[in-house]
């Protein structure tokens, strides 16, 4: 039976290594023009080192994780992944994009992750509670407007739905006015999205498209009224998304 060591064991033994080399180095150089300072900040370095390749390799661990969880439907595994990204991004302060996280199509980004987990729907009700309380450590993705006042009727919101492929999904948001207003359409990214805003009329008042299944309108609400969200898919697949409002 061949021992294959993980990729943390193995970040560990490299920094073990490199510890090892400088503080070697360090010792051989015992000469008057080899400081006490020089010494410590050639091991700051090392330590440096090790925990940023340990957090790469961390990354590499929650990408496999996730893999598996998409090629599987597996809902627990796709939440294990987002309980483990932000894990490492709590314990490096890291933000998104700085631990190695890619964004659109396969990203690792938490929020998405738990949304592909609730888009599988093999999400039973111990699953659910783990969801909600992963949910709660992230970031309060609550929008600002400029100026004072306004917003969604009910203050600010935040939900999650999904569309089908090559689907339109319809929502109604009421808003106070005359105030600006703020919505946000922030997918999982498997597809791309595009949005559509019309007001009480049925005319179009703005409109979101571009590559990528993020999208933020910025709109003047003459006077109090319900608008209408639709949320286009244009690709194949499903994909499931969050609703934001100031």
């Amino acid at each position: 039976m061949t021992f294959s060591p993980s990729p943390v064991l193995r970040a560990s033994a490299v920094g073990t290594v490199l510890v090892a080399l400088t503080l070697a180095a360090a010792g051989c150089a015992s000469t008057p023009e080899v400081s006490e300072s020089t010494t410590l900040a050639a091991a700051q370095s090392s330590v440096a080192t090790i925990s940023a390749v340990a957090a790469v390799s961390a990354v590499g661990e929650v990408a496999a994780l996730a893999i598996a969880g998409r090629q599987e439907r597996d809902a627990a595994r796709l939440v294990e992944a987002a309980e483990r990204m932000l894990d490492i991004r709590s314990r490096e302060r890291l933000l998104p994009g700085q631990s190695g996280d890619p964004e659109g199509p396969g990203s690792l980004d938490p929020a998405a992750l738990l949304l592909e987990a609730e888009a599988t729907g093999t999400v039973d009700a111990a699953l659910a509670e783990r969801i909600a309380a992963v949910r709660g450590r992230l970031p309060d993705p609550t929008l600002e407007a400029p100026g004072r006042g306004g917003g969604a009727e009910r203050g600010p919101q935040r939900y999650s739905a999904s569309v089908a492929g090559r689907a339109n999904r319809r929502h109604e948001l009421s808003f106070d006015g005359p105030a600006p207003a703020v919505i946000q359409v922030r997918g999982s990214g498997a597809t791309n999205l595009d949005v559509y805003h019309f007001d009480v009329n049925g005319d179009r008042v703005a409109a979101e498209g571009g590559p990528s299944d993020v999208a933020t309108v910025h709109l003047y609400v003459p006077f109090t009224q319900t608008l209408t969200l639709v949320v286009r898919n244009r690709g194949n697949r499903s994909n499931a998304y969050y609703v934001i409002t100031n």
